[in-house]
């Protein structure tokens, strides 16, 4: 007799479930998306509320330490990542062995990149000329350990959509970590501040998450287990080393070429595109994921989950990147003030990165829910080639605005495969979800012809004013879009 499942723990079967099995995923993923929306809001405002307090407290070469320590450490991480998240959330049937060998893994993993980057950190410094980043780093490997020891049950969480734990695990080391970061950037006024806040968030989360994902720890490492989630994690783990070269190959570059303070610049230029692109959007795969996964079997159940996915991506991530990229030279400014002016220009471009990134993830969910993981490996193998060719040029030529280019361009190239890639899998039935992309690359141009009109036009270049007259005439033209047409087809395809 085999072991009840943790689906079965959690979850028992009531025979008596007068609710059908559509209205039992629409309810839970409501419920999960009311929780994962709250907590995204509240996490993120935390977020851009400690970004602009540390950006007044600290200066630029501050954050650039942290972020070329963060960047090696992330390329270990990523280079050795066994996809062991996204594996239990895609295996049907998920047992207590399989969270032990997923433990199991992590601590080993932890524990030898740990070692590895304590005794490199000297060589890793010089090869990046940042003289004081050896001792930084060594700090920074405990953080490390920390991750690696986190409950293993978590994953389960986001399997079945219990976002409610999962999102008070996050807000609740997210305050911490903002309490303590700001504390001692205030007494300490150094990079140091920001590295004592992230140590003490890790090993804040790695206490909670025993407590609101409790499971019981023991060392396994089960061959079958082993096997069942290697072969869904090896697409994940290959995925994750063409993923990171795209998205941290650029910290590595700055860094090197222009040091660290270009690239605590290029970071806080960084900050609010990926919020709006892909933190933001992480957050909504959370829900999506799941739900693509428990649709494999009903191919109209999941197109319309993926409309719904499409038209929501539109409605949210579009104008927010267009109205930063139309603003930027006064939002940087106001928010940061004046001694991050250089950050406005890759900003703008950066917007466009946002966009692109956020419909990319909108089709990655639905790949991997799929149970297609290997498509956004191919997808991300070509993503990375096109960037490693252009990252390096294009910054030497134009600096920081010239590494936002190669990341958006790379991103836009990456979008268009995405599409191929979804149509092959849905055939011509998938078009019309793509109706959102369509008006968001109209509403791209009109504002990027302002943009160019400020910048080229030497009477216009200090006024700014085409590019808000576009941005705003263009942001009204795509409101009006989504209220005649998505709103109306949102709520169709809600109670389809």
């Amino acid at each position: 007799m085999s072991a009840p499942s943790i689906h079965d723990q959690a979850y028992p079967v009531k025979h008596e479930e007068p609710i059908a099995g559509p209205m039992r995923i629409r309810h839970r993923v409501l419920q999960a998306g009311g929780w994962v929306l709250a907590g995204f809001a509240v996490e993120k405002g935390i977020a851009v509320l400690q970004l602009v307090i540390l950006a007044r407290l600290l200066v630029p070469g501050d954050f650039g330490l942290l972020v070329a320590s963060a960047a090696v450490l992330l390329a270990v991480q990523t280079f050795s990542e066994l996809g062991l998240e996204p594996a239990v959330i895609a295996k049907p049937d998920v047992k207590q062995e399989d969270l032990h060998v997923a433990w199991t893994l992590s601590v080993i993993r932890g524990l030898v990149l740990a070692g590895g980057l304590w005794m490199g950190a000297d060589l890793i410094a010089v090869g990046m000329q940042i003289p004081e980043l050896g001792l930084f780093l060594r700090v920074h490997t405990v953080g490390i350990l920390l991750q690696s020891v986190q409950s293993p049950a978590l994953f389960v969480l986001l399997k079945k959509l219990d976002l409610r734990r999962r999102v008070s695990f996050d807000l609740s080391r997210r305050v911490v970590e903002s309490c303590v970061t700001i504390g001692l950037a205030w007494r300490w006024q150094s990079a140091w501040a920001l590295l004592a806040g992230q140590l003490v968030a890790f090993l804040f989360g790695a206490l909670l998450s025993h407590w609101i994902a409790p499971c019981r720890i023991r060392w396994s490492l089960n061959r079958a287990s082993v096997q069942s989630l290697w072969s869904y994690g090896r697409y994940q783990n290959f995925t994750g080393w063409f993923l990171f070269t795209v998205m941290g190959g650029g910290d590595f570059v700055v860094g090197r070429l222009y040091g660290v303070t270009a690239l605590g610049l290029y970071q806080v230029a960084m900050a609010i595109p990926i919020m709006i692109g892909i933190r933001a959007m992480s957050v909504i795969s959370q829900i999506s994921l799941p739900t693509y996964a428990m649709l494999q079997k009903d191919r109209p159940g999941a197109m319309r989950a993926l409309n719904l996915h499409m038209s929501v991506t539109g409605m949210i991530v579009v104008p927010s990147a267009l109205a930063v990229a139309t603003l930027a030279p006064y939002l940087v400014p106001f928010l940061f003030g004046s001694v991050w002016a250089a950050a406005v220009d890759p900003l703008r471009v950066l917007c466009l990165f946002s966009i692109a990134a956020a419909f990319c993830s909108v089709m990655a969910a639905f790949h991997c829910g799929a149970n297609h993981p290997e498509l956004q490996t191919k997808i991300w193998a070509v993503m990375c080639a096109c960037y490693v060719s252009a990252v390096v040029p294009f910054t030497m030529a134009w600096g920081l605005v010239g590494a936002a280019w190669a990341i958006s361009l790379t991103f836009v190239i990456g979008l268009v495969l995405h599409v191929r890639a979804t149509v092959q899998l849905l055939g011509r039935e998938a078009r019309p979800a793509f109706e959102p992309l369509r008006w968001a690359g109209g509403l791209v141009a009109f504002v990027v012809l302002g943009v160019l009109m400020s910048h080229t036009v030497p009477s216009m270049k200090q006024e700014h004013w085409p590019a808000v007259i576009c941005g705003l005439a263009g942001v009204s033209v795509y409101g009006w879009y989504l209220w005649s047409r998505e709103y109306s087809r949102l709520r169709t395809l809600w109670s389809a």
